[in-house]
């Protein structure tokens, strides 16, 4: 059925998630500027968990805020959505979300588009081999699109400002995270970014920020914007003011780089390289030390070589990192 919320809403019991992987949501649910209020969720042993467990092809959820969540499942947790196969558009997310692996703040498995989505609060992957991100803990052939996130992000291994995890060829554009961004991952392995954990399978990242701190406190793979990148793209992103640290492969703006391409990228924190391992592929990385003039042309052309309908602006004050703004 179609949904259209004509008031907000304040709910005060356990809630039960809509659809499952059986009986998927098919329908579109329209928050109309609206707020749910109080979504509580406790199914620690339970997958594709959140206000609607399972969106199915053609589902949708759009314009929906959700204010003081309290969300906690097992595998594919979200605010929004455990699972999602449709669109998520215009949603804000508010609370705390966690769960034990593909935990996002907005859906936890994205297989579709997600765009215009806000979060903060907390987003907590729990097992060792969590997925954990501000907007989506696991990205695959998703785009996603003009989201932020202010979420403190923590997990064990994969670990981004906006996704966990990106790989078969999704499309990460126009997004910015402000939060800090933790692996705690005692030794080995891990994936911290300020944007993305870890990009594969010809994953993108173009005209994406972070300014939060990145860390990964035993571990190695940490970068300002993304952790490790393989066989993947990175055009025109930056990382700033926060630290990024990490037990090896420690770059201000990709960890290490197998096979990948990077392009008119640059940092501005405390790392001394902008790329911690460059294995194999292609690395333009510049370090900004007080005016970013130059990189906003450098990033502008690289957008504009594209066709990506995003530039970046200088913020008050030539000494600030820029801001994202579509093209007129």
């Amino acid at each position: 059925i179609n949904i259209t919320l004509a008031k907000d809403i304040t709910l005060t019991e356990v809630w039960t998630p809509i659809g499952n992987s059986s009986n998927p949501y098919t329908g579109t649910f329209d928050g109309n500027a609206h707020a749910i209020s109080g979504l509580t969720i406790d199914q620690s042993g339970t997958r594709r968990v959140g206000l609607i467990g399972y969106i199915g092809l053609g589902g949708a959820v759009k314009n929906l805020k959700l204010t003081n969540v309290n969300v906690s499942g097992y595998m594919s947790v979200g605010a929004v959505a455990g699972w999602s196969n449709g669109t998520i558009s215009g949603c804000s997310v508010s609370g705390n979300i966690k769960g034990s692996q593909s935990v996002g703040g907005v859906v936890g498995n994205a297989n579709g588009n997600v765009t215009d989505c806000s979060v903060e609060g907390m987003v907590i992957g729990t097992n060792k081999i969590s997925q954990a991100g501000g907007i989506v803990g696991v990205a695959d052939k998703t785009h996603v699109t003009e989201c932020h996130s202010s979420a403190i992000v923590e997990g064990i291994s994969y670990v981004g400002g906006i996704v966990g995890m990106g790989t078969t060829g999704s499309n990460i554009t126009a997004c910015y995270a402000t939060g800090e961004v933790k692996a705690t991952i005692a030794s080995g392995e891990a994936y911290a970014g300020g944007v993305v954990g870890r990009i594969t399978n010809y994953a993108t990242v173009t005209a994406c920020y972070a300014t939060g701190n990145v860390t990964a406190t035993q571990g190695r793979n940490a970068g300002g914007v993304v952790g490790a990148s393989e066989g993947s793209t990175i055009t025109a992103c930056y990382h700033a003011t926060g630290t990024v640290s990490g037990s090896a492969r420690v770059g201000g703006v990709l960890g290490y780089n197998n096979a990948g391409t990077v392009t008119a990228c640059y940092w501005q924190n405390y790392q001394s390289q902008g790329i911690g391992e460059n294995q194999v592929g292609t690395a333009e990385t510049t370090k900004v030390e007080d005016n970013w003039a130059a990189a906003i042309d450098k990033m502008n052309e690289a957008l504009a070589i594209q066709n990506i309908n995003w530039r970046y602006v200088q913020a008050d004050g030539s000494s600030l990192p820029p801001v994202l703004k579509t093209a007129i």
